[in-house]
């Protein structure tokens, strides 16, 4: 196992496979009764099973183990997971620090502070500004006007920066659990990401999404919401030491480029009543907040 392990990321190679899912949960297990010494941090096998949680969003360290032993971290049941967002955005991003080497962290941090003092800062879109056409296609390939949603009700438009990103991921379930409360205030909801209509699909079913996920291959809708950056050669660097190749996932060759995550609510007439447009990744709009704005809007019309 060590010596596969030394060799790739998974035991499927770049990314899990069935050999990997077998593995992982007698492993689990085992290490929640064993008697014996911790993996050491420097173990292939540890180092596997860190991987493999982040690619399932962390969320084995939902909950803290039932025993002294941190190798013991089983998923809490579903009922039991009542966290806001931002407390599990929070919480992700303890071990993301533990986990990240600090080098890496701050080729991060840097790229993050220069977005908040750079440009961008002054090209997104704003309250208040009126939001461009968004046509584009689904996770099944289907076109999605959103001028059409439109004329039912506002709309949430959330960006994300694709199935890969653990707190993309974590954003999305929140919004799936908001839905029905979405659906009341007279709202409906779509996400945005760059990545190409398959690993769209990807993430809408392995989240088990059932609002709009679009495909924005080329970014052009990003662009006139004023959300894209560029790459640094060091933040492009950061991100293949994760093994991530950005112009594969969003099929669009030599461009490593990615959208803020941010989120709009559309009013009817097109008009942006809320942006929450943090270059922080790592933090986005709680969708409780989104729904108090929806709510308060809907009682005031």
């Amino acid at each position: 196992m060590r010596a596969a392990l030394k060799a790739q990321p998974f035991f499927g190679g770049a990314q899990p496979l069935y050999a990997d899912y077998a593995v992982f949960g007698p492993l689990q297990w085992a290490r929640c009764i064993s008697p014996y010494a911790l993996l050491a941090e420097d173990d292939p096998i540890r180092q596997w099973r860190d991987r493999l949680l982040d690619w399932f969003d962390g969320l084995g360290r939902a909950v803290p183990p039932t025993t002294a032993d941190p190798n013991c971290e089983l998923p809490p049941p579903a009922h039991e997971v009542a966290m806001s967002l931002k407390e599990q955005l929070a919480e992700y991003r303890t071990g993301w620090y533990q986990r990240v080497p600090a080098e890496r962290q701050a080729i991060m941090q840097r790229h993050i502070d220069g977005l908040r003092s750079g440009a961008i800062a002054r090209t997104m879109l704003k309250v208040g500004d009126h939001a461009p056409p968004i046509v584009l296609n689904n996770a099944k390939g289907a076109t999605v006007d959103v001028g059409t949603l439109l004329r039912k009700g506002p709309v949430i438009v959330t960006f994300y920066r694709g199935g890969w990103c653990p707190f993309c991921n974590l954003e999305l379930r929140a919004y799936q659990q908001m839905l029905p409360d979405i659906a009341t205030a007279g709202a409906s909801l779509v996400a945005i990401s760059p990545e190409r209509p398959d690993e769209t699909l990807s993430t809408a079913e392995k989240n088990a999404l059932t609002f709009e996920v679009l495909s924005d291959v080329g970014q052009k809708v990003g662009r006139a919401f004023g959300l894209v950056y560029e790459f640094t050669e060091e933040l492009k660097r950061a991100y293949q030491g994760f093994n991530l190749d950005i112009p594969a996932r969003n099929d669009a060759p030599d461009e490593w480029a990615l959208p803020v995550s941010a989120t709009y609510i559309i009013d009817r007439d097109g008009s942006i009543v809320y942006a929450y447009t943090d270059a922080d990744y790592r933090d986005r709009a709680d969708p409780r907040e989104v729904l108090t704005v929806l709510t308060r809007k809907a009682a005031a019309a």
